[in-house]
């Protein structure tokens, strides 16, 4: 049921200030951009994270499993 429900709202009139039916519209429209802007952070926060890991010496991260174990 929810599936359906971007489709009825789908370019919608009323919906921003730009035409809904164009690429500009989705980088434009805060209630879109927002979306994007929280994925794209999500996506450097876990790259940041795997490259912290990374260069991380061997000890540390033997360390931290163990920690980790009940």
């Amino acid at each position: 049921m929810l599936a359906g429900a971007p489709a009825a709202a789908w370019a919608h009139p009323g919906h921003g200030s730009t035409d809904p039916a164009t690429v500009t519209h989705f980088l434009l429209e805060p209630e879109h951009l927002l979306p994007l802007v929280l994925l794209g952070l999500a996506g450097a926060l876990g790259i940041a994270i795997k490259r912290k890991r990374d260069k991380a010496p061997p000890d540390d991260l033997a360390r931290e499993v163990v920690r980790k174990k009940p």
